[in-house]
């Protein structure tokens, strides 16, 4: 199946893929929304605003601020904890005899 471009920004083209791309980030009760072609189309409109505002933000230089490069750090911390949190919590599993046997041992804190 042909990647079809949806649109060029400043050379930039965005793509069926990248549309998709943005769309399985939501919740999986949330994606049903971009089933539709105004929701697509609403979706594209907003990652051609993002680029757009990117671009001005480079030409502005932005990014080379410190406050950018603090953001930066910080979104990377907070990413990383949450793959994290993900690839932990993949590998827990509760039982119900382990939920009744905590709930037993606390019965205080659940009053």
């Amino acid at each position: 199946m042909e990647d079809k471009i949806l649109a060029t920004v400043a050379g930039k083209e965005i793509k069926e893929s990248d549309l998709q791309n943005v769309i399985s980030r939501y919740p999986e009760d949330r994606r049903a929304y971009f089933a539709t072609e105004e929701a697509k189309k609403q979706l594209l409109e907003q990652l051609v605003s993002f680029e757009l505002i990117n671009i001005l933000g480079k030409e502005l230089k932005i990014d080379e601020t410190e406050e950018y490069s603090e953001n930066v750090r910080q979104a990377e911390k907070d990413i990383l904890t949450q793959l994290t949190l993900n690839k932990l919590l993949l590998e827990v599993t509760v039982t119900e005899e382990d939920a009744l046997n905590f709930y037993n041992a606390n019965k205080d804190k659940f009053t």
